[in-house]
Order: C-alpha cells, then sequence, then structure tokens
C-alpha cells in the first residue's frame, strides 16, 4: 500500500477503483497511510468515492453484457453465485447497491444487477451512496484513531 500512498490522490483513486472491482486492494489502508502523512482527508474521500464507484460500475457492465464465460475467466465468478444471487435482487432489487462495498459478495450483486438489466442510473445512485457512507465513515475512524496517538 505504501506504493499507492507514494502518488496520493492519484494512488488513492487507483487503490479505490482496483478494490471496487473483484481485485483486493485495501483501499482503506491507501486513505488511512495517506490521512497520517497529512493530506486533505475530504480530497482523498471525494477521490475514493469516484474511483470506487467507476470500479463497481465496471463490474456492473460486466454482468450486463451477460458473458457468463467472462465472469467466470475475469472474475472467477461461478454461474451458480450469479444464480444465487439472482434470488436476492429480485426480492431487494436495486437496493442491493447499497452494501456493493462488502468484500466480493458486493462484486457478484453488482455483476448480477448488471445481467439482470437493472437500471443503469439506479445502481449508479445506489452504489454512490453506499460508497460514500463508507468512505466518510472509514475517513472518521482513521481521523479518530490519529487523535487517540497524538
Amino acid at each position: 500500500m505504501d506504493f499507492l500512498a507514494e502518488y496520493g490522490l492519484w494512488g488513492m483513486f487507483i487503490a479505490a477503483f482496483l478494490a471496487g472491482t473483484i481485485i483486493p486492494v485495501p483501499s482503506e489502508g491507501v486513505m488511512t497511510a495517506l490521512i497520517f502523512a497529512g493530506a486533505n482527508k475530504w480530497h482523498l474521500v471525494w477521490t475514493a468515492i469516484a474511483g470506487n464507484t467507476i470500479g463497481e460500475m465496471t463490474c456492473y457492465w460486466l454482468g450486463y453484457m451477460g458473458k457468463t464465460e467472462w465472469l467466470e475467466k475475469y472474475y472467477k465468478i461461478d454461474h451458480t453465485k450469479v444464480e444465487k444471487a439472482k434470488v436476492w435482487v429480485d426480492k431487494y432489487g436495486v437496493w442491493l447497491g447499497l452494501i456493493s462495498w462488502v468484500p466480493v459478495l458486493g462484486n457478484i450483486i453488482v455483476v448480477t444487477l448488471g445481467y439482470m438489466k437493472v437500471s443503469q442510473w439506479k445502481v449508479w445512485m445506489t452504489v454512490l451512496l453506499g460508497k460514500t457512507i463508507r468512505y466518510v465513515s472509514w475517513m472518521y475512524i482513521s481521523v479518530y484513531s490519529i487523535s487517540l496517538f497524538n
């Protein structure tokens, strides 16, 4: 994470984008490191939200294209997991985008939302709201942690 933190906001954007895909990058660690280094916390939050939301919408578009072989090849998402997620989507709909921040499960849900052709704008809005809650909360946790050490 030090490598990405060295690039400031660009490193934050890259870490958040990759974390929004199925690549396991702990973007919160990059954010915390940059807050400890004195970076503007709100710039970090907005950058992380943008990168993570764009990364998650990449998952949506892969699902939307409906190429299950791509899902299995690039995302290692088994078709049976998508079928199980369909049950959730049928039950809760686009509101599942709010929990897109949950590692692995969130990606499968968003891929399934795309696969089921749920409105792109509705998915984008719920994902954006979920990511905003995630990164604003994490920023406050990091700032509070820093105050404990000072």
